[in-house]
């Protein structure tokens, strides 16, 4: 097995322009960084913690 080089790990930076979009799911496009996609099935979250996270998430965006 051939030794595999990773490329590095480039978040997102708060500094630079982001291009948001919305399909099904919102979409965030910065050039350079590194993209991951999670998923989880619809009852895999407890309601009062999927909330939880969606006024983080709001406030978050208010910030920045």
């Amino acid at each position: 097995m051939p030794n595999l080089v990773r490329p590095p790990f480039v978040p997102l930076d708060e500094n630079k322009a982001v291009r948001i979009y919305h399909r099904n799911l919102p979409h965030w496009r910065q050039e350079g960084v590194t993209y991951f996609v999670t998923f989880r099935l619809a009852d895999s979250i407890p309601d009062h913690v999927r909330q939880g996270w969606e006024d983080e998430k709001g406030n978050w965006l208010k910030a920045h």
